[in-house]
């Protein structure tokens, strides 16, 4: 696991040196055991190395035999050693034992189609010296970031954007349609970043650049039209084999892996999978909360008794939201709000104490639709057969005097969401979900400069992918929407971001692409249960974790952040999110915004998403856009 940067200028102009070299090393939390560069007139590669495989000779960049082609390489190859000797049974020779050499190779022998015969996550470029190309390319889900910036005469490249605008040369300017859409997602959807002229590269996609002309193309998707004919009984033993192969491929390391351990499903049974694969104790990483509507950690020490880990917990309290904003802001250099940013950030810093590598269980709700969502959507079904007047009135009139409570997930919020949404097509119904402010809100936050830009509905950012699926069932195209749109963009650019900033690599064993493919070709009507979400898996991995674990229902990973800020962080948040600082960073309405804070502090509304979305914004543009 590292950080890499690069530059290629195919006009001719040659690299600055000691510019490059900052503009690595900038990168170092990512990679804080060695750093390597190459740089030879108009091209540079650079990485920061966090040593997990070949701690001895595995530094970067890596040549093949005769040099002609380099790499530099953030991430893990898991079936690193089968490629390996299928490629010296073809007459390839490796230098050293890294399980990024073996990526060269498979450039030499298969060019752009490497890709296809990697299993990992990861984000690389490869410079072919003989064809004066670079070549680029992410992992099929999109765990490892990768952004670029691009011009008529170069492209400058890195897992973060803090180094690419660390080039003197490169302007700082936001892109208002990145803004627009951030207000509504809490999050930048991909290939937007919030700089203009700095793209994200899309998960499952590679990047070819020989000159100003670049080739773009998708390598991966995933397929919705495969479905599991077998019976339910064997495809939970079929599932149940894949979770501990899936698990055992990503236990490769030359150094300690522990992982993440909520309490939820999901994490306990990769620890039971942990359990049954390795030899030796590991450890496992908890947050706790004073909130008990927030505090899972009975459940996660049940399981750590239950498999026998070291466990290890943190507190996570709003004194800590103070202590440790700044640095989450400056790591999240692509703006992101997510709720859950400081617990994640929290417990990586606890673990990065004990191991280099974790596992989390992330995937594994949108593979067998576990969030509450996928039931709304089906409940929305029957609320569209009642009455206009019910839905349109006597429902909305209800939910509008429920009070609001401070509880995490609380009925009044639910209730107000699901409202809102239901009245929508489908599509929408479930996009509503996820938003943070609705496009008639951004008409009231929004000043005239925004609004007087042509900006298409945020929507776009799911529309594209349910276009892409149609003829698919819906619950299938819902999942198939969020792992393209919200798991890559919210949930793994923060675990990336929080993780990597306490030099620590997160593997994701449920979002290994085989294990997707298998999961989303199970029946739907196995993969969805309206009373007992996650069923399949619960039921074909019951016997590996404890009973009260598979009873549990859906809990989520956040914190009260509307509680809050209507106590130890209200000043904080006033002080920063004021008059004054909204009207010289322009976009923004103090009026609305001001009476948004005035409903939430009487506890009309909860409006602490919007103002977290408000906070980090104003936070973000002071690090990276007022102060350059």
């Amino acid at each position: 696991m590292c950080g890499i940067s690069g530059e290629f200028n195919f006009d001719g102009h040659a690299v600055d040196q000691e510019q490059f070299n900052r503009r690595n090393n900038i990168l170092t939390h990512r990679g804080p055991n060695g750093q390597g560069v190459y740089i030879d007139r108009n091209i540079a590669l650079g990485n920061r190395r966090l040593s997990i495989i070949d701690l001895k000779s595995g530094t970067q960049p890596i040549p093949n035999e005769d040099r002609s082609v380099w790499i530099v390489c953030n991430g893990e190859i898991y079936n690193y050693q089968e490629l390996t000797r299928s490629l010296i049974s073809l007459g390839h020779r490796f230098s050293t034992q890294s399980d990024s050499e073996v990526i060269v190779h498979l450039y030499e022998q298969y060019q752009e189609d490497c890709v296809r015969h990697l299993r990992g996550i990861f984000a690389f470029a490869v410079w072919d010296q003989r064809k004066q190309k670079l070549f680029l390319a992410r992992d099929h889900l999109g765990v490892k970031p990768l952004f670029y910036y691009l011009d008529k005469k170069r492209i400058v490249f890195a897992s973060e954007i803090k180094s690419i605008i660390a080039n003197s040369t490169i302007k700082r300017q936001i892109n208002q349609r990145a803004l627009y859409h951030y207000f509504s997602l809490n999050y930048v959807p991909s290939p937007l970043t919030m700089f203009e002229n700095i793209h994200s590269l899309s998960a499952g996609h590679w990047l070819e650049c020989a000159d100003e002309n670049i080739k773009l193309n998708q390598y991966w998707d995933l397929s919705l039209n495969k479905i599991n004919d077998r019976g339910k009984e064997e495809i939970k033993d079929q599932l149940k084999e894949l979770v501990h192969k899936t698990v055992k491929m990503q236990l490769v390391s030359d150094v300690p892996v522990g992982s993440f351990l909520s309490g939820g499903l999901d994490s306990s049974i990769l620890v039971s999978a942990m359990k049954k694969n390795l030899n030796q104790n590991f450890k496992t990483f908890n947050v706790r909360f004073k909130e008990s509507s927030y505090d899972e950690s009975p459940y996660a020490q049940l399981v750590a008794r239950h498999c026998g880990t070291e466990h290890h917990e943190i507190f996570c309290e709003a004194k800590d939201y103070l202590k440790y904003i700044e640095d989450i802001i400056w790591h999240a250099d692509n703006l992101t709000a997510d709720i859950s940013m400081l617990p994640l950030y929290m417990v990586s810093k606890l673990a990065s104490e004990h191991v280099k590598v974790v596992l989390s269980g992330d995937g594994a709700d949108e593979l067998f639709a576990g969030y509450p969502t996928y039931g709304a959507d089906q409940l929305a079904k029957a609320y569209r057969r009642l009455p206009r007047i019910i839905q349109d009135q006597w429902v909305p009139a209800i939910a509008k005097r429920l009070p609001v409570s401070q509880e995490k997930m609380s009925f009044d919020f639910i209730a107000r969401r699901f409202i809102y949404g239901a009245r929508l097509e489908p599509e929408k119904a479930h996009y509503s979900w996820r938003l943070i402010f609705t496009e008639e809100e951004k008409q009231k936050l929004f000043g005239e400069s925004m609004l007087d830009t042509k900006i298409e509905d945020s929507f776009w950012a799911y529309e594209r992918f349910y276009q892409s699926s149609q003829g698919a069932d819906d619950l299938s195209r819902h999942q198939y929407v969020d792992l393209k749109v919200w798991m890559v963009d919210s949930i793994l650019a923060k675990v990336d971001f929080m993780s990597m900033a306490n030099s620590l690599e997160v593997r994701v064993p449920y979002l290994d692409p085989h294990f997707v493919e298998f999961a989303m070709s199970i029946p739907p009507q196995l993969r969805f249960n309206q009373f007992n979400g996650k069923s399949i898996l619960k039921e074909s991995l019951r016997d590996t974790i404890p009973l009260a674990i598979s009873k549990r229902k859906k809990a989520g990973f956040n914190i009260p952040i509307g509680k809050w800020f209507r106590g130890e962080l209200k000043e904080f948040m006033m002080d920063v999110v004021c008059e004054k600082n909204i009207n010289q960073i322009g976009y923004l309405k103090w009026s609305y915004i001001s009476s948004m804070m005035e409903e939430h502090f009487r506890l009309r509304r909860d409006y602490g998403y919007q103002l977290l979305s408000l906070l980090h914004f104003c936070l973000w543009h002071k690090k990276f856009i007022a102060d350059q």
